[in-house]
């Protein structure tokens, strides 16, 4: 994916997207520094356009981060209902 995003930079500015990732911080190594080297690399093109945001939950492990990531995810990309 770094090398896709690195090929998409070299050719556009702009990224009109709305985008969420996150994950636990009881998933080590393997993946929280991966999302967030990702994250810094998106926000250092300074795509026009670009909505991005993270979230580490802490104390969630790979199994566990589902429910609330699923949560926040709908949250940050739709918005909360207002009555």
């Amino acid at each position: 994916m770094f090398k896709m995003e690195k090929t998409f930079s070299e050719h556009n500015q702009s990224l009109s997207v709305q985008v969420f990732m996150s994950v636990g911080s009881m998933e080590g190594e393997s993946l929280t520094p991966v999302m967030t080297a990702f994250a810094d690399s998106l926000w250092s093109r300074k795509y026009k356009g670009l909505n991005l945001s993270t979230h580490i939950f802490e104390g969630e492990t790979h199994m566990s981060v589902g429910p609330a990531m699923i949560s926040r995810t709908l949250r940050v990309l739709y918005g909360v209902k207002k009555e």
